[in-house]
């Protein structure tokens, strides 16, 4: 969870893992292509002058290769100008991150280790951070949870390291608290950016999305207001800052002011292109599925139905098929089934006024075809598919209910189950629903191949078993029939 959590943060907080690119730390050396006429180190014989000359040519010539991604040549002219100057920091952090990029992570350790050892404190902090960094992008590759463990520990250790050398960093004081987070240690995460961020406003983003992940309200609603106080300033400033729109929209919906929230994002729409676009949508979506929760745990009335009802219907129009999106769907069919009679009044009353028919449809047609009410079930479907949704899920709600009413339709139902399947292609419900249409064709092998690969991956296995009797006896394998057939008494 805290992994996601930081990802998203990192859109509209400080990168604390972008260290600075240390090449760029060799005094504002400018890169000089035409360095390869430089020569061979000669002996400790030659004029200090010669040898301080050649120094700078061999890193700016390392300069050079970072800047096109040469970092086998990068490595080759640190090292010749780290023999002439061997405790050069500067040069020592450059090796690092070309030896890191050049795909040798525990080499590059060891350089940095040296250079912590060694380094003032604002150095070896910078080197740190850079270990932090190598150990942070090798968690993906890890083979197993003791790795993965090993990695962190060893992550967290050179993290404390850059606070304790440079206790005013915010990279330093972020990197740790993503560690701590990702740990689970959400308590000490925040006691670390706490102090820091009287200094770096930004972080209180950070502080209210942790403290809201800890379930701790009142926190995150303090911290987001703080934040709030920030970003306004800034988005007055740069009203073209999708990031810091973002982070705004954020933290206004957890301070209780969802609509000023999504006033902020539509206004952003009208200025942003079709990528930026993208991200306040997805944003607009990560909002409205908490502000959908809220709602959710106040005491349930049409009112609040026609609130769950429209941030559904907007979600559902920017992500379609975003399977928290669809977790919602599924909360609002089967929340009240208690409440039968009246949530249905409440959903028909709806559609005569509100302005998306189609997802009260959506949902009526599920909320039938979950009681077995198929011709409701299809008038209400079919309705929705009418109209401009098209989500994998209301294609094989409807695929589902065609070929239990209109075994004819069969070629119809499968045409919808598939083009849900490209949009879903590992979901094994949707897998199930064409199975189920290419057993009634008699397609035995093309559903015995569909069956059998959501064995143990949907809830009613017995009638997969079922089903696969049935087609082993199809097939005139009678021995794999009877195994079937035995597991799904």
């Amino acid at each position: 969870m805290m992994t996601d959590l930081f990802s998203a943060l990192r859109a509209f907080t400080s990168d604390w893992f972008t260290t600075r690119n240390y090449v760029s730390l060799l005094a504002g050396v400018p890169a000089l292509l035409g360095v390869a006429c430089v020569g061979l180190i000669v002996g400790m014989s030659a004029p200090k002058s010669v040898q301080l000359k050649r120094y700078d040519q061999y890193q700016r010539a390392g300069v050079a290769a970072m800047q096109v991604d040469d970092y086998a040549r990068a490595k080759l002219w640190f090292e010749r100008a780290l023999q002439i100057r061997p405790d050069e920091p500067r040069v020592q952090l450059a090796l690092a991150e070309a030896t890191h990029h050049d795909g040798e992570p525990e080499v590059a350790i060891k350089i940095l280790q040296d250079v912590i050892a060694k380094g003032d404190r604002g150095t070896a902090a910078k080197a740190a951070l850079l270990a932090v960094k190598i150990r942070i992008n090798a968690l993906p590759d890890a083979e197993n949870d003791a790795q993965r463990g090993a990695l962190l520990q060893s992550s967290e250790a050179f993290a404390r390291i850059a606070l304790e050398k440079a206790p005013e960093s915010r990279d330093a004081a972020g990197a740790l608290a993503q560690i701590l987070a990702q740990t689970g240690r959400v308590d000490v995460a925040i006691e670390t950016l706490e102090p820091i961020a009287t200094q770096h406003r930004d972080f209180y983003v950070t502080l209210a999305h942790l403290a809201a992940a800890n379930r701790d309200p009142g926190s995150a609603k303090r911290y987001a207001e703080n934040a709030v106080q920030f970003l306004k300033p800034q988005i007055a400033i740069q009203p073209n800052n999708f990031n810091v729109r973002s982070a705004l929209a954020n933290m206004l919906q957890q301070t209780g002011d969802f609509n000023e929230a999504t006033r902020l994002l539509n206004d952003g729409m009208r200025l942003a292109n079709d990528e930026q676009k993208e991200l306040l949508s997805e944003v607009y979506v990560g909002i409205a599925l908490r502000e959908f929760d809220r709602l959710s745990d106040e005491t349930y009335s049409l009112q609040i139905l026609q609130k769950q009802l429209a941030l559904l219907d907007q979600m559902l129009k920017f992500r379609p098929d975003n399977l928290k999106v669809m977790a919602r769907l599924a909360r609002m069919v089967g929340a009240y089934e208690f409440l039968d009679e009246k949530y249905e009044a409440h959903l028909k009353q709806s559609l005569t006024e509100t302005p998306y028919p189609e997802t009260i449809h959506l949902i009526l047609g599920t909320y039938y075809a979950k009681a077995e009410q198929f011709d409701e079930a299809l008038f209400h479907l079919e309705a929705a598919y009418r109209s401009e949704l098209k989500s994998a899920t209301l294609m094989n709600n409807l695929a589902w209910v065609i070929i239990a009413t209109q075994p004819q339709e069969a070629d119809r139902a499968l045409t919808l189950v598939e083009a849900a399947i490209k949009l879903r292609p590992t979901d094994p419900d949707l897998i199930s629903t064409r199975a189920e249409i290419l057993f009634k064709q008699q397609r035995w092998d093309a559903a015995r191949n569909d069956f059998e690969s959501i064995l143990g991956r949907v809830e009613n296995q017995k009638q997969v078993h079922e089903r696969l009797a049935v087609i082993y006896d199809k097939l005139g394998k009678g021995d794999i029939a009877e195994l079937h057939r035995s597991k799904s008494q």
